[in-house]
């Protein structure tokens, strides 16, 4: 056997076989990229049809039945743990739903509260009552739908109203408006199957009232108020306590500071209690104000921001979890309102800080609770 190769075969050998190899790279190459151009053109064509199949009537009633499918399975109804007082933020509107012991107490009643109680699963007939912080539009514009929607669940009793100074002339505008409303939707619904006129909104006769009044009472469930004595000028603001088992709930709007907080905690020791409170965003809204003057809108940029303007902010409010020392806390309503993931994203990167003085702190969104459980036997 020979071993020894000589120069001029070895060459040739090298050679051809480099050729092999190159023309086999080149035939590899240019099916490789045949094969990436079908597949483009197959995946814009498939694109493009589907596109074109979204746009039919056809496909746009699918796509709204599923979405609509999706919403009302959403709205269906919702137990609670009665042994636990939870607090569920409104996702349209600065309401929350205070839910313990078998009650239900909305907090506020904005613009889309009636829509957000239904969303929620929590629209029915046994609303034990709209608590008001103050007597601010974001508080009282959404009454008259809170009061239609819980009737047309079923409520046959008046829908009763707690509320500062100033209240009973709410509730009285409240029903001269709805008297001629009632009066045509009762002979739209039916000769009167819905009985509007029989359930008007009423308010709860609280009176004179002093910080730690109780103002609702079923045995298991307390609910005491406290006067807002920190504010700025304008109608008067309450705080109301929730007390359940040992458990304690203080919720408060946006004139609440951390000295009307510690009066409502009147020296309660409880490890048991959280706190929620309406966040405003100085960053944010004063973005939301350049961005409107730039536009032209230096009028309207007056008013961007006028619901928050005295709510904490978000160090405040971090202070105040940090001297309270409060071990669950839940911002909301927010403002600016998150729109976004954007939004979402510039909240919590302002809020870092202050999560670490709570570890229960929560910056509030529709799908966020706070629930405290009661204190152990």
């Amino acid at each position: 056997m020979q071993w020894a190769v000589r120069g001029a075969d070895l060459s040739e050998h090298i050679r051809t076989g480099k050729w092999q190899y190159v023309e086999g790279h080149l035939i590899v190459s240019r099916f490789v990229g045949r094969f990436v151009i079908i597949c483009l053109c197959l995946a814009g064509a498939l694109f493009l049809a589907f596109k074109l199949a979204l746009g039919t009537e056809k496909a746009q009633l699918y796509l709204y039945k599923n979405a609509e499918s999706a919403r009302m399975h959403s709205a269906s109804p919702v137990q609670s743990d009665p042994d636990m007082i939870t607090a569920r933020p409104c996702p349209y509107s600065g309401c929350v739903l205070i839910e313990a012991s078998g009650r239900d107490f909305l907090v506020g009643a904005g613009e889309g509260a009636a829509s957000s109680l239904f969303f929620m699963g929590s629209l029915n007939a046994n609303l034990d009552g709209v608590l008001l912080t103050d007597l601010s539009r974001n508080q009282i514009e959404g009454l008259p739908g809170v009061r239609d929607r819980t009737l047309e669940a079923g409520r046959r009793e008046p829908l009763q109203i707690y509320g500062p100074s100033g209240t009973d002339r709410v509730v009285e505008g409240v029903n001269a408006m709805l008297e001629t409303s009632d009066a045509d939707r009762s002979v739209r619904f039916s000769q009167g199957l819905l009985p509007f006129s029989a359930a008007p909104v009423e308010l709860v006769q609280m009176g004179d009232f002093a910080d730690g009044d109780i103002v609702f009472d079923s045995g298991v469930l307390s609910i005491r108020i406290y006067n807002v004595l920190s504010g700025t000028a304008g109608s008067d603001a309450l705080i109301y306590r929730f007390d359940q088992d040992g458990a304690t709930l203080i919720v408060g709007g946006c004139r609440a500071r951390i000295e009307d907080i510690r009066r409502a905690l009147d020296d309660d020791t409880s490890e048991r209690w959280g706190l929620v409170l309406p966040l405003a965003n100085e960053r944010l809204l004063q973005i939301r104000r350049d961005m409107a003057d730039e536009a032209g809108l230096g009028r309207e940029s007056r008013f961007v921001g006028a619901a928050a303007e005295d709510c904490l902010t978000v160090a405040s409010f971090g202070e105040l979890i940090q001297q309270t020392g409060a071990p669950q806390a839940l911002a909301w309503p927010l403002f600016p309102r998150e729109r976004s993931g954007v939004d979402r994203k510039l909240w919590l990167s302002d809020v870092e800080a202050m999560s670490g003085r709570a570890a229960g702190f929560q910056l509030g969104t529709a799908a966020e609770s706070l629930r405290i459980d009661p204190v152990a036997d």
